[in-house]
């Protein structure tokens, strides 16, 4: 009796000392390089050392605003995790080859660091796929096949916002576009794309046209012409948009430290050579969308959204008491 409890305590400690090993072997050193204390910035954050510290990795956080040493950005063994665009690019700028950089909570067309340097620089931006998006508005539109876009033509980023867009529309529609530089004011670019035969309004987080003056003249205006618009965030959809869509930080949080753990668990943050680290592809993420409708808008325009895009959404702007908002 005496030997078989003697011999279970000895592979208690034995399994016990097996799993702390397995625990070390892919526990990780993560620096959190974060962009200001904006909440959406904070909040990300917030879940993605949440999550890290649940997988067993160390981590600490750096402000960018408050300066980033030499020395940490040279420690051996370290992942860093850029969280919003100003971080994002400054990690990309200075961090050695050899040092792995996720992104996450910062455009993928614009700002994210392209897939390259074995990989190292992965992560999930805040961009919904174009076909996504399009997709989207073909079920609550089935009849749309123009659609009408606003852009500076004197804006690189603007213009290939554009250019995107004309790539992965889909086959048989067609794209009005307007530079709203083109003229003498933001209102008469949008009459002019209005009196264009549009069937929706397709926006952009695209800075260089779009503020709250923009917004709500393009709404004001949609409604008055009957013209449907689909917004880049709930937001835009709460003041008016007919759909759209946006990102929940908390996501970006989580599905950074997923892609986090599968570079630590490849062995990527120690050994540049591996043949067995992910490819960009597979760590790369689409980002976790939510879906808003605003059916007050629906109705004005004499529209009926389907009842199976309206149970997706996330956000039900105008919906019956006791509904989602």
């Amino acid at each position: 009796m005496r030997t078989s409890r003697g011999m279970l305590a000895v592979a208690t400690v034995v399994l016990a000392a097996l799993a702390l090993t397995a625990r070390g072997a892919r526990a990780a050193d993560i620096t959190i390089v974060l962009s200001s204390q904006a909440g959406p910035y904070v909040k990300a954050e917030a879940e993605l050392k949440a999550r890290l510290a649940g997988l067993g990795h160390t981590t600490r956080t750096i402000e960018l605003s408050k300066g980033i040493k030499k020395s940490d950005i040279g420690r051996s063994g370290v992942t860093f995790v850029g969280v919003g665009t100003p971080a994002v690019v400054w990690l990309d700028a200075n961090l050695p080859a050899q040092k792995s950089l996720v992104y996450c909570m910062t455009s993928g067309g614009t700002h994210a660091p392209a897939p390259a340097r074995g990989g190292r620089r992965v992560g999930v931006s805040t961009d919904v796929p174009l076909r996504v998006q399009f997709g989207l508005i073909a079920e609550a539109m089935p009849r749309a096949t123009t659609i009408g876009v606003l852009y500076r033509s004197d804006n690189k980023k603007s213009a290939s916002i554009l250019a995107h867009a004309k790539a992965d529309l889909p086959k048989n529609w067609k794209i009005h576009a307007v530079a709203v530089d083109k003229y003498e004011s933001v209102a008469k670019a949008i009459d002019s794309l209005l009196a264009g035969g549009v069937d929706v309004v397709w926006t952009a987080p695209d800075s260089s046209v779009y503020n709250v003056a923009t917004v709500r003249s393009l709404l004001l205006a949609g409604i008055r012409s009957r013209t449907p618009v689909f917004g880049f965030s709930p937001a835009f959809v709460r003041a008016g948009a007919l759909l759209g869509v946006g990102i929940n930080p908390v996501h970006q949080g989580r599905q950074a430290a997923t892609i986090v753990d599968r570079l630590v668990k490849a062995g990527a943050g120690t050994s540049p050579g591996s043949t067995t680290q992910p490819s960009p592809d597979q760590l790369c993420q689409d980002p976790e969308f939510q879906l808003a409708v605003n059916l007050i808008v629906a109705r004005k325009l004499s529209l009926k959204l389907p009842k199976s895009l309206v149970t997706r959404a996330v956000h039900v702007f105008g919906a019956e008491e006791g509904g989602k908002k």
